[in-house]
């Protein structure tokens, strides 16, 4: 019996191995199917991060980009930093030279069941400040966390958490898809205090959760001691500020869109992530700037007059001009 197999057709064995990987094939890869799509779910991070730790991964936002960011484990209650669309966009034309520069105002809101606390230490050494973060429990401090350091900024006078926010142009495919960053600002640092309360109707369309907006407003200097954001109010940083510009000056004609995002690093802790960034979108013309929102403008048909034949065409419509 043994000789018999041994010396059977090396056809047969090639038909036999092939039947036997087939068999194998079909057990085992379901099973790597399961890992694979296990291991994608555990890479979205909660809303509410105070039930998982580790490193978040990229979440899908509609049509933004994903962002990588920390999910934090705490006992404590955490802020959530949610950017508001940027507006009051104007494109600025200088004189002299022809260059242009899109300015734009940006608000983060504290949606969060927690204040951002910033506080800083001065080393005497060197005069730099060490900053910590503050997690605060109903009358105690809960957790301390380092996030970096303030700097002073001369240009506004005072001292700034660095690194708090991004400014990016996108270019936009058809449907507003957003293809790649055209241009980007440095990482802006912020001072953080309460500029405002958080408008009711943005909260009830933004957001998931039940946001106290009823609290007083607790940071209201730029010191190097102590800032941050009160749940349920917003920082804002005005167009006419510097660094709230971006250069546009070689943009071809066409649609884009600004896009700013706080905590960009994930540094400081903060319930979800997934909500950081926010779009609008706008047309450059030649020097004439046009803001569509936050939905991109859906044109979808041009008509124009074909004289030659004088029949009515229509063209589909393109984000280029």
């Amino acid at each position: 019996m043994r000789s018999k197999i041994f010396y059977r057709n090396p056809e047969q064995i090639f038909n036999l191995c092939s039947r036997i990987f087939f068999l194998l094939f079909l057990v085992i890869f379901p099973l790597i199917l399961d890992i694979e799509v296990i291991n994608a779910a555990s890479m979205i991070p909660a809303n509410n991060a105070h039930s998982q730790s580790g490193v978040g991964k990229c979440v899908w936002a509609g049509k933004l980009p994903c962002m990588d960011g920390r999910s934090f484990s705490t006992d404590g209650p955490l802020p959530d930093l949610q950017t508001l669309p940027p507006f009051d966009l104007r494109l600025v034309t200088s004189s002299a030279n022809g260059t242009r520069v899109l300015r734009f105002s940006n608000s983060v809101a504290n949606t969060g069941e927690g204040p951002v606390d910033l506080r800083g230490d001065l080393d005497p050494k060197d005069n730099s400040i060490e900053v910590t973060q503050y997690i605060l429990g109903s009358d105690e401090v809960v957790e301390k966390h380092s996030v970096g350091e303030f700097i002073y900024q001369p240009d506004h006078g005072h001292y700034h958490w660095k690194g708090f926010s991004l400014y990016e142009i996108w270019s936009v495919r058809p449907g507003g898809i957003l293809e790649e960053v055209v241009a980007s600002s440095d990482k802006v640092g912020f001072c953080l205090m309460d500029s405002s309360r958080v408008d009711e109707d943005w909260l009830h369309e933004n957001t998931i959760r039940t946001v106290d907006t009823t609290q007083r407003a607790g940071y209201g200097e730029c010191t190097w001691k102590r800032q941050g954001i009160t749940v349920g109010w917003v920082d804002t940083y005005r167009s006419n500020i510097p660094g709230q510009s971006i250069s546009v000056s070689d943009f071809p004609n066409g649609i884009y869109a600004l896009r700013s995002t706080v905590n960009p690093d994930g540094i400081i802790y903060e319930m979800d992530q997934s909500n950081n960034s926010a779009v609008v979108f706008f047309t450059l013309k030649d020097n004439e700037l046009t803001v569509h929102g936050e939905q991109y403008p859906i044109v979808p048909f041009q008509k124009w007059k074909n004289r030659s034949q004088e029949k009515i065409h229509l063209q589909n419509y393109s984000p280029e001009y």
